[in-house]
């Protein structure tokens, strides 16, 4: 991280920390007749997977309010492209990386949104949303956050502190799923549940009767388990199941389709579209598959909203978007099969936004670019097991 970016970073903290610490000395005022409620939805693709099936009850909760809900462009892009009715929501874009490392962006986008609404709410709490929250001055502000208080840093302490002015505590043995249905009921609705969200049908568009789709990548490398037993698993998988796989994933991860071409057994076998596809055609790979193999990503959630046989390699830093749990299983329905070795370190994000927090080695190897060493532990027997179980299943 550059230095300039670095000194953008403190401005921008401060600059919020200053504002939430001021407002919380004044009467909070309410904001005329707007009626406007803010749904911060700061996270990348596999959150919004995830939050898609309880977007469409905020409108309801709130009726006679205009709801918007603020996202990435990519997000609101990707959402209108594979989530049904997404186009009848009220989107907003922040670029939300942009809005904590440049501070001239920051003052705009706080600018732009300071006394517009009655009320803000963030389904999931980071520190972009903190700093959001902070800068803005809605008199309510709603969030679902961590278990446990932020302790790790005082920076992140005083951020999480300062945020809101309701916090919504789940227990930490409840997934995302169910961390949305507890906020949904709090504000409102009393008999939402948490259910599997669902997605549009796409058209096929591989000309394979029967296909396997491996994403060896992830919005984070700390969470890319090691590509060398990836390729193993490809070579099983075309040996084992007779399956061509087919590889997905985003623009950044494209290095690693090579690479799994490279150190495949078949590679004629290894069709590579990390990168090379639209959100539609993403979504359609994964739905018209038998079996998808992954890290904790966007094409995992995707394969859970398509009922997809899935195995997938998770860390145990945290426990809150695998494994999946819903109040209501319906038919069809079908649950990732996750991968995991907990550790003496386990859980350690649970007291700070950092994966690695609690273990230094830990945290060496994800400054240096490789996996959490919760994730590295998982071996390739681990994951051949997982996919001879799930393969089994009807």
């Amino acid at each position: 991280m550059s230095a300039k970016t670095l000194i953008n970073k403190a401005l921008i903290a401060s600059n919020a920390l200053i504002r939430a610490a001021l407002r919380r000395r004044k009467t909070p005022e309410a904001h005329g007749t707007s009626r406007k409620v803010l749904v911060i939805l700061q996270q990348v693709f596999g959150d919004a997977v995830v939050i898609s099936g309880s977007l469409k009850e905020y409108p309801k909760i709130f009726a006679g309010y205009d709801v918007v809900f603020v996202a990435r462009p990519s997000v609101i892009k990707f959402l209108k492209d594979v989530m049904p009715s997404a186009d009848e929501l009220h989107f907003e874009a922040v670029d939300f990386k942009r809005f904590i490392e440049d501070y001239g962006y920051y003052r705009e986008i706080s600018a732009r949104f300071r006394g517009s609404a009655e009320i803000l709410i963030v389904p999931v709490s980071t520190p972009s949303a903190e700093i959001f929250s902070c800068a803005n001055d809605s008199p309510r502000k709603v969030a679902s956050v961590r278990p446990n208080d932020i302790k790790t840093s005082l920076l992140m302490s005083l951020l999480s502190k300062l945020s809101y002015t309701e916090k919504i505590r789940p227990d930490k043995n409840e997934m995302t799923l169910q961390r949305h249905r507890q906020l949904i009921r709090y504000l409102g609705d009393k008999d939402f549940q948490a259910r599997l969200p669902r997605l549009k049908h796409e058209a096929r568009i591989i000309n394979e009767d029967h296909y396997c789709v491996v994403c060896a990548g992830a919005s984070k490398p700390e969470r890319w388990w090691p590509v060398e037993r990836f390729a193993e698993i490809i070579s099983f998988i075309n040996e084992e199941y007779n399956m061509n796989v087919h590889l997905c994933g985003g623009q950044d991860e494209s290095e690693i389709g090579g690479k799994l071409q490279a150190l495949a057994k078949h590679p004629e076998r290894v069709i590579n579209h990390t990168g090379r596809t639209s959100f539609k055609e993403w979504s359609s790979i994964v739905q018209h598959s038998d079996l998808v193999v992954a890290n904790d990503s966007a094409t995992a959630h995707l394969a859970a909203a398509h009922r997809v046989r899935t195995v997938c390699i998770i860390g145990a830093y945290e426990f809150v978007m695998f494994p999946y749990k819903a109040d209501v299983l319906e038919m069809g329905d079908r649950l990732p099969l996750c991968v995991y070795k907990d550790m003496p370190c386990s859980y350690c994000r649970d007291k700070s936004y950092f994966s690695g927090s609690l273990n230094a080695e830990c945290m060496k190897r994800i400054n240096d670019g490789k996996c959490a060493l919760c994730i590295d532990a998982v071996t390739a027997d681990d994951v051949k097991d997982a996919i001879i179980k799930i393969m089994k299943e009807g």
